[in-house]
């Protein structure tokens, strides 16, 4: 865990976050909630410290781009606070033009916005407009102390952490799992109804959920071994299961369950059961 080892940061909400550095499978936008704002902000730091350095093991803490994180001058992170009591307008529409011109040294460029729950109506419309009209190499990450301060249609725009609730709690964990052993046993009368049990929970967190068995299934494919799977508790399932999926379909998953999170809105229910459905 180099990336957040000196931070108090539970491992599912790390373990995807270094995954996503090491496979360069980086999202254009991410929420870290909590009500430590200094852990949200030292995190931030280290996740986009990480993205832009230029060594293969990220973050080196030696080459160019740390020192230069590290000292607070790399000109491809960006830092956005709050304008007296909140986050105006007027600095998303300079951020909306600051993403439109090319990263200066690294290939992308990284904004972390702090304390963005304190964005009003028209900030948040002018940002969910820079959210949907980004370049590749725009990565945004939010902070904030309350995500129910967003409209949903931020929200469905990024990969959301709990920093403060660990998000994706075990009792979860294991709803998911149980979905995904029906399915392997295809009786999707049981998938069908485990659904259901899901209503109480977060659409972002069950995504979130299921996105890392799906991870788990592809690692397992390509490499054979169960050694680098997230959900190691499950592990034998997860290598039996993994042998049934091609590469291909796993990858089509990802994707699929990439693109419900960028959708503007969803019927849960039949969002989930389309995923679980491909199993």
């Amino acid at each position: 865990m180099k990336l957040f080892q000196e931070l108090a940061i539970p491992d599912n909400v790390a373990l995807p976050l270094t995954r996503a550095v090491e496979n360069r499978q980086i999202s254009h936008a991410y929420l870290f909630h909590g009500n430590d704002e200094n852990l949200l902000d030292k995190a931030a730091q280290a996740f986009a410290k990480a993205i832009v350095c230029t060594a293969e093991n990220r973050p080196c803490e030696s080459c160019s781009a740390c020192i230069k994180t590290n000292a607070g001058s790399h000109p491809d992170l960006i830092h956005l606070y709050p304008d007296g009591a909140s986050i105006k307008i007027t600095q998303i529409r300079q951020l909306k033009y600051s993403v439109s011109l090319k990263p200066f040294e690294s290939a992308y460029k990284v904004y972390i916005i702090h304390q963005a729950d304190t964005m009003q109506k028209w900030a948040q419309n002018s940002l969910l407009k820079t959210l949907e009209e980004s370049n590749k190499y725009v990565i945004i990450i939010l902070l904030a102390v309350n995500k129910g301060a967003f409209y949903p249609t931020i929200l469905s725009r990024c990969q959301v952490y709990a920093f403060s609730d660990v998000g994706l709690k075990n009792e979860l964990i294991d709803s998911v799992y149980r979905v995904f052993l029906a399915a392997y046993e295809e009786d999707y009368e049981r998938v069908f109804e485990s659904i259901a049990a899901f209503h109480d929970n977060d659409f972002s967190d069950i995504l979130s959920c299921i996105s890392s068995f799906v991870r788990d299934f592809l690692a397992c494919r390509l490499s054979g071994e169960s050694t680098s799977i997230y959900n190691q508790a499950y592990s034998g399932f997860i290598q039996r299961a993994a042998k049934r999926y091609s590469v291909e379909m796993l990858h089509d998953t990802i994707s699929f369950i990439c693109d419900i999170r960028t959708g503007a809105s969803a019927n849960v229910k039949l969002m989930l059961q389309a995923i679980f459905l491909r199993f």
